[in-house]
């Protein structure tokens, strides 16, 4: 069906004027998988299971900024949009949330 990923950021990633402190989340669904909230429920099993269990401190996604299903997943994740960006020629954005803002959100 697909993968998904929650890492660090790695040093030899091509560089970017954008914040890369924390965990990344990515994902990658075969094309039958999209639409049915696979890659939503995984980033949210992820992000809690960052910010619960390991502590982490933020979590950040990023896309081609043309790219609306996965924009969708990560605003349906709980992550916010802080940056878009030139990155090789195209715009990319980058989606994040912060221990702090999770846990506001969790407790309404």
């Amino acid at each position: 069906m697909g993968w998904v990923f929650f890492r660090p950021h790695r040093p030899f990633d091509p560089p970017a004027p954008v914040d890369r402190t924390g965990i990344e989340i990515g994902y990658r669904l075969r094309r039958e998988a999209w639409g049915k909230g696979y890659a939503t429920e995984a980033c949210r099993a992820l992000i809690d299971r960052g910010f619960e269990a390991v502590a982490v401190e933020r979590v950040y996604a990023e896309t081609a900024a043309g790219n609306a299903g996965s924009r969708r997943v990560m605003e349906k994740s709980g992550l916010k949009h802080v940056a878009t960006f030139l990155f090789e020629d195209a715009d990319e954005v980058q989606y994040a949330l912060t221990a702090q803002e999770w846990y506001t959100q969790r407790i309404g």
